[in-house]
């Protein structure tokens, strides 16, 4: 009798996550709403086109915006609508913690 809840037993490996392309907003000086925009469609776009599926994107944490975090509340809400975009989330702080986004593109 097969377990219909084996892909889920403890026996399996946790795949690591590698990112295979990087975006870096971090220490761009200011960027307009429409310019992260922009910049993050056409990096979701070529990763695709190119067979990436592990991407990271740094944001920095806004401690430097006078106004306060501007670009990462901002790639988050469009990460989280992308058509390309199967899952995100904050990156290990190895990656850069809360001032990043561990990405996975659907297949």
């Amino acid at each position: 009798m097969s377990n219909k809840y084996a892909k889920y037993s403890k026996t399996q490996k946790h795949t690591p996550f590698l990112p295979e392309a990087t975006l870096d907003y971090h220490d761009r000086g200011t960027l307009s709403t429409y310019d992260i925009e922009r910049e993050l469609n056409i990096f979701l776009e070529d990763s695709y086109n190119h067979d990436l599926s592990q991407l990271l994107i740094i944001t920095g944490k806004g401690h430097n915006s006078p106004q306060g975090p501007i670009v990462r509340p901002f790639v988050g809400q469009l990460l989280k609508k992308h058509y390309l975009v199967a899952k995100y989330k904050q990156a290990d702080d190895s990656r850069g913690g809360a001032g990043a986004f561990e990405v996975t593109l659907i297949e």
